[in-house]
């Protein structure tokens, strides 16, 4: 039986970090600034962000305009900073 918790950021990579090296499969809903962190400790991640935990800031159309685009219409992001690839 799996058994959600949702973790504040520190709790997720405290948890990582407590992982052996073999155990690579972890499933974690993220947030950008996880995302971040996670870059900063050599983490590598890949995942679903909800639509209400993406930033404001990050320059992605709206979700609203999407649907009334062609089907297959998508929007992205990418911050050279911190290598992270947002994709809509």
């Amino acid at each position: 039986m799996s058994v959600q918790r949702f973790l504040k950021s520190e709790e997720a990579l405290e948890l990582l970090n407590s992982l052996d090296s073999d155990e690579s499969d972890v499933e974690i809903v993220l947030c950008i600034n996880l995302l971040k962190s996670l870059g900063e400790q050599g983490f590598r991640a890949t995942g679903t962000i909800r639509e209400n935990r993406i930033i404001h800031e990050c320059p992605l159309e709206e979700s609203k305009s999407m649907r009334k685009k062609e089907r297959g219409s998508s929007d992205f992001a990418f911050d050279e900073n911190s290598e992270i690839f947002v994709m809509r």
